[in-house]
């Protein structure tokens, strides 16, 4: 795609399904989720195992088979060579993706319902069980390896006394790490937004934010705005400002489809934070998705895929790229509608909305055959030879060695 044929003034998000991702020997994927680079995109399926699809040849690169029931969560390290997935088979898997072998096993007493990776000053696993609990495990090695610290929310200093009211009766439902790995926000099942230092194991701030319970949380890659969805039906946007270390949510937005008033299976930012996306979970037989101006507020454009309920929705880090998975087990990969201005390159070039006949002139193959003679035999050189031939007359002695070079 040449850059210089596109619309600098035109909007670059997803619109079309480019791509359809089936792995044949999988049950159908349940989650997905994509690298920090973007290269490669990791999807879980219900019969536990796990394919790497490479973004580029929209292949499997990769097949991860240790669960034995549905994975629920999978999450990347910032490295893209570790991957660690949740399964309801009572355990988390950690894989290195360098020879594609399972590193560590870490079981637990319930089934697990979500997962994701840290990366503070050693590798850490923030994971929630389907019972809420929520289970905060760092490593003493840089490989997943050697001995393992687990703590819970309990374990957290809370000097301020913020968690008195938070955790009585609290299940932890979503929870996600800030791009630089110190933070941890915990959402529960009765609106509380709940931020833990994990550097210093404090807990800097436990408030409810909504009066519904949390259904997932996410921030941008920069760190800066946090995406929170809820139980009532609204995708809310805040901006993270931080002061010496203590975070505070600003600015809130909200965004929300007023017409079908559907309940969100996922809220996420674009890759360049100007687009607020959500997906619906409203329907079994619908699979919508819905853009947001993140600055502005109001509606871009919904995207209606196939009859096939929406289960998750992931957005590419770097590009205008989205992964949503289907109800069938399908990966939808949306991705802009570009269309090339050649006029860009040409002005004089006439862009032609329907075909037309052309009409051919008589005499148009004979002006382009005078400009093809001029261009061969140009006026200056039959000067030259007038020119040189005229100084070869005048002079006999140039003359008469000429005749004897011949």
């Amino acid at each position: 795609m040449n850059l210089e044929l596109l619309d600098p003034y035109g909007q670059h998000h997803a619109e079309i399904i480019s791509d359809t991702l089936v792995d044949s020997k999988s049950d159908g994927a349940v989650c997905c989720q994509f690298s920090f680079k973007g290269n490669l995109l990791a999807a879980g399926s219900s019969s536990g195992m796990c394919s790497i699809w490479d973004m580029g040849s929209r292949r499997v690169a990769r097949r991860l088979k240790g669960h034995v029931q549905t994975v629920t969560s999978i999450s990347w390290d910032r490295s893209g060579r570790y991957l660690v997935t949740a399964s309801a088979d009572y355990r988390c898997l950690v894989w290195d993706l360098k020879d594609g072998n399972q590193k560590r096993a870490i079981p637990f007493d319930t089934p697990l319902a979500l997962v994701r990776v840290g990366s503070s000053q050693r590798p850490s696993i923030a994971a929630v069980t389907q019972s809420g609990t929520f289970i905060y495990m760092t490593f003493f090695e840089d490989d997943f390896g050697g001995a393992l610290e687990v703590l819970r929310l309990q374990n957290f200093a809370d000097p301020d006394g913020h968690l008195t009211e938070a955790i009585e009766k609290e299940k932890v439902a979503a929870l996600c790490f800030a791009p630089g790995g110190t933070i941890l926000f915990l959402g529960t099942s009765r609106g509380f937004l709940i931020i833990l230092d994990v550097s210093t194991m404090q807990v800097q701030s436990a408030q409810r934010i909504v009066n519904s319970g949390i259904r997932t949380l996410q921030t941008d890659r920069k760190g800066c705005d946090l995406v929170l969805s809820a139980n009532d039906r609204t995708i809310r946007v805040y901006t993270i400002e931080s002061e010496q270390g203590i975070i505070e949510l600003t600015n809130e937005q909200k965004f929300s489809d007023y017409v079908e008033t559907s309940p969100w299976a996922q809220g996420a930012l674009s890759a360049d934070g100007q687009y607020v996306i959500g997906g619906s979970a409203g329907s079994k037989n619908a699979h919508h998705i819905y853009l947001w101006n993140r600055h502005l507020g109001n509606l871009i454009k919904r995207l209606e895929g196939e009859m096939d309920g929406l289960l998750d929705l992931v957005a590419h880090p770097l590009i205008p790229t989205l992964a949503s998975v289907g109800a069938s087990g399908a990966i939808y990969i949306w991705t802009p509608s570009y269309r090339q201005t050649y006029s860009a390159l040409a002005p004089d070039f006439t862009e032609l909305s329907d075909n037309e006949e052309y009409e051919e002139r008589e005499s148009e193959f004979d002006e382009v055959r005078r400009i093809y003679i001029a261009f061969l035999h140009p006026p200056w050189k039959s000067i030259t030879v007038a020119l040189s031939s005229k100084r070869l007359h005048r002079n006999p002695s140039t003359r008469r060695r000429a005749m004897t070079m011949m």
